[in-house]
């Protein structure tokens, strides 16, 4: 069977990780007598540190380090749903009456095989990258895997089900997991003193140019373990890649590797990991819609904003900008956000559309464009934000209606009799929820009623397009632009760029935005921003730029080329870590602990722990060579 890795200079596994192979390190001799082996790198593969991809089983039972089981197992990262349907065959012998002598007699088995359960339970078990699946009714059981020498618990996940089918539950599988198989590694951003960090464009350079790049999204460099000390943690090559693209990963690993070796790089690790986005709990899956606050004028800075009347796309509005006209000298204020928030789906538009909205992905929006009046107008609240926010009201005041002791209340005093005081008492509690619910309603519709057009902000007034241009800082790097800005209609006003810091926040006083500044951040610097999917939110500059793998047509072919970008990570990790952009939060400005302004958020990873921002000169540079002007400023700014 599969075996844990016993070294702790070995970065713990990820619910992503694809393959992975360790710093070097020097191994244990087989006897005191014998002389000590030559370094080496433990490999991984898809969990298994045998570096042999685990395969089902005919039965289609699986095993891998931290988990095993069968015959359906999803897809990891998984998700875990404990509220069982009460209709479900077996429910009783799941959560009733006959479910603690079950779950005694499945204990003895773990036991008698060396398998003492922290936690045991039917659920449904579902990948995250499926959220619209039926999940698997489980019985997941979760155990400690500290001794590589433990019994198989496929073994073990095999008597369970027999003894399940024995009992006439026919219709679940069976997982056995350690808890860490759900637990993210933390990433810390590289130190100067790493051997890596001076050369690391080299370094990236050298693996794109040497490996197959197909599925590959991005080459990062980061401090990767389970400590909170980033010292303790190995530097690590990341790569994200597609989980569509069905490959053997590991020449790819041992190309790096080799890359590694020859440079003297030894104590730097790689990873492949999936990289699409997850669905997480608390994300914008379980949305709660517009904050009522927000239907407004004037929005705030962190609103939603999307292409007019389309229900799914979803940005934030990043802030507010003024721009001073050549010819006139007079300053107009945008909105600010990403052009790939405005631009609308080319699905959705006829086909001499859709090679409009092409050109305008290659080569930018100009001010004079004469269709963008008729494709670009821009919705702030979101369409999307504003009927999930009513749709969700609606159902909530049709609970609380539906409350047997509202409608007793109710037909009580229909009937002008006697209502007990204590029932009165939870009939006006329930009566008042309704009633703010009501008027949450009521001042959405007003909003929509008193604007022409609804939630539509406005009309792009310029846009960089999807483009990969030239960095200010090194003309032979290229780096995204993604960018637009957006006039607003005459039927709303232009908002302000303050804000409300959170009490807990670092800089709980802050509360506007300062101006832009033309300078990266430094090392380690801490940074913020305010989106629309995860709010306000800190993270800590990534201090190397990660190598993002787009494809531009080069003579009339489709070509690969880095772009080199910079990185905003999450200060957290584990099951609990904080998401520090999520989709949904593209547009959203980056600033600093004292309000000044350093990029925009354009995207993220797919775990949403590490986004990816445009720096301030870059982003202004480009704004310029789009629009023709000379002169733009933060909204409000302060010298």
């Amino acid at each position: 069977m599969a075996t844990l890795m016993p070294n702790p200079l070995i970065c713990p596994f990820s619910p992503t990780e694809l393959v992975h192979a360790s710093a070097s390190f020097q191994p244990r001799p087989r006897t005191l007598f014998d002389p000590n082996p030559p370094p080496t790198r433990a490999r991984r593969s898809e969990g298994s540190s045998t570096d042999t991809a685990p395969k089902p089983d005919a039965d289609g039972f699986i095993e891998s380090d931290l988990r095993a089981g069968g015959p359906k197992l999803c897809e990891p990262p998984c998700e875990t749903i404990r509220k069982l349907p009460t209709g479900l065959k077996n429910y009783d012998l799941f959560r009733g009456p006959g479910s603690f002598q079950l779950m005694t007699k499945l204990s003895d088995i773990c036991r008698d095989d060396n398998v003492r359960p922290d936690h045991m339970e039917f659920c449904g078990r579902r990948s995250m990258y499926e959220p619209d699946r039926n999940p698997i009714v489980t019985l997941l059981v979760v155990a400690k895997r500290n001794n590589p020498s433990q019994g198989s618990w496929t073994i073990v996940s095999r008597k369970l089900f027999h003894y399940l089918r024995g009992s006439g539950i026919t219709d679940v599988s069976v997982e056995i997991m350690d808890e860490k198989f759900e637990e993210d590694p933390r990433i810390h951003a590289c130190v100067q003193s790493d051997a890596i960090f001076p050369i690391w464009k080299q370094v990236a350079l050298q693996i794109f140019h040497n490996i197959d790049r197909r599925g590959i999204f991005t080459i990062g460099c980061f401090r990767i373990g389970d400590d909170n000390d980033r010292l303790k943690c190995p530097p690590t090559i990341l790569l994200g890649v597609d989980r569509a693209v069905k490959r053997d990963w590991k020449p790819v690993r041992d190309t790096i590797v080799a890359i590694l070796d020859n440079r003297g790089l030894l104590n730097v690790a790689v990873t492949i990991q999936k990289d699409n986005r997850v669905t997480r709990r608390g994300g914008i899956i379980d949305d709660q819609g517009v904050a009522v606050e927000d239907c407004r004028k004037d929005p705030n800075l962190g609103t939603s904003l999307s292409p007019w009347d389309r229900k799914d796309e979803h940005g934030t509005l990043g802030g507010w900008v003024d721009v001073r006209n050549p010819k006139n000298g007079v300053w107009s204020t945008f909105a600010i956000t990403c052009a790939h928030c405005c631009f609308p789906r080319e699905s959705a538009v006829s086909e001499g559309d859709r090679q409009v909205v092409q050109n305008w992905k290659q080569q930018g929006v100009r001010i004079h464009d004469e269709h963008k009046t008729r494709l670009l107008p821009v919705d702030s609240p979101s369409y999307r934000d504003i009927k999930t926010k009513l749709d969700l009201l609606a159902s909530e005041i049709e609970m609380s209606k539906s409350r047997k002791e509202y409608q007793e209340v109710e037909t009580l005093n229909s009937k002008e009799d006697f209502v007990m005081p204590f029932l009165e008492s939870t009939w006006r509690d329930i009566s008042a929820a309704i009633n703010r619910r009501q008027k949450e309603r009521h001042t959405i519709k007003k909003f929509l009623h008193d604007n022409e057009n609804g939630s539509r902000l406005g009309t792009v007034f310029a846009a960089s397009g999807l483009r990969e241009v030239t960095s200010t800082d090194n003309p032979n790097s290229l780096s995204i632009r993604d960018w637009a800005l957006v006039r607003v209609d005459g039927g709303r006003a232009t908002g302000t760029n303050t804000f409300k810091s959170p009490p807990k926040s670092p800089v709980a006083d802050l509360s506007q935005l300062k101006k832009f500044s033309s300078r990266l951040p430094a090392l380690d610097d801490k940074l913020f921003k305010i989106g629309r999917a995860t709010g306000y939110t800190d993270g800590k500059y990534g201090n190397l730029v990660i190598c993002h793998i787009a494809t531009k047509m080069v003579n009339g072919k489709k070509e690969d080329v880095p772009t080199w970008e910079h990185v905003l990570l999450s200060d957290g990790s584990g099951k609990g870590f904080n998401p520090v952009v999520d989709p949904g939060d593209s547009g959203s400005l980056v600033f600093d602990e004292i309000g000044v302004v350093l990029g925009m958020i354009f995207g993220g990873n797919g775990k949403s722990n590490i986004g990816y921002f445009t720096a301030a000169r870059d982003l202004i540079a480009d704004i310029k060579r789009i629009t023709g002007v000379q002169e733009i400023r933060l909204h409000g700014s302060v010298d």
